[in-house]
C-alpha cells in the first residue's frame, strides 16, 4: 500500500505529506460537525414560548451586536496551497551553494542593499549585482521545472 497522501483542492489532485494530510482532514471534520451544528440549531423553551436558535450564526451575530468583529477570512485551502508554495521554494533554496544561500539570505530575507553586501564581502557592487542575477536565474530554472 502507498504511503502517499492527496487532497483535492478545485477538482486537482496534491500530493501533501502526511502532517497536511492530517490537518486538511481534521479541519474538514470541524467545519461539518459545525454545518450539522447549525442545521439542527437548538429549540429553547421559555415559559410557553418555544424559540429555535441557530446556535452557530446567533452566537456570531450576538459578538458582532456587542462590537466584537468576527474575522471570517480564513481560508484552509489557500494554506495548503501556500504550504505547498513554500516547500516548492525550499527545495529551490536547497539547490543553492553555501555562497549563493548566504547571497539570497542577506538580499531578500535581512534586506541588505547590493552596496552594504558588496562592502561585507568585500566585492564590487556590480559582482554582487551579477551573483544575485545568476542565482535568481537559476532559481527560476529550477521553479519552473
Amino acid at each position: 500500500m502507498s504511503d502517499k497522501k492527496y487532497i483535492f483542492l478545485n477538482g486537482k489532485k496534491f500530493e501533501v505529506s502526511e502532517e497536511v494530510y492530517k490537518v486538511y482532514h481534521r479541519s474538514r471534520r470541524y467545519e461539518e460537525y459545525f454545518m450539522y451544528e447549525k442545521k439542527t440549531g437548538k429549540i429553547i423553551i421559555e415559559g410557553e414560548k418555544v424559540i429555535f436558535k441557530d446556535s452557530l450564526e446567533v452566537s456570531i451575530q450576538k459578538l458582532e451586536q456587542e462590537g466584537i468583529e468576527m474575522k471570517h477570512s480564513y481560508n484552509l485551502e489557500q494554506d495548503v496551497l501556500l504550504k505547498e508554495q513554500i516547500d516548492i521554494i525550499h527545495n529551490a533554496l536547497s539547490k543553492l551553494t553555501d555562497e549563493e544561500h548566504k547571497i539570497i539570505k542577506e538580499l531578500f530575507f535581512n534586506r541588505k542593499t547590493e552596496r552594504q553586501l558588496a562592502k561585507e564581502l568585500n566585492y564590487k557592487r556590480d559582482k554582487v549585482k551579477y551573483i544575485k542575477n545568476k542565482i535568481l536565474d537559476k532559481l527560476k530554472k529550477v521553479l519552473i521545472k
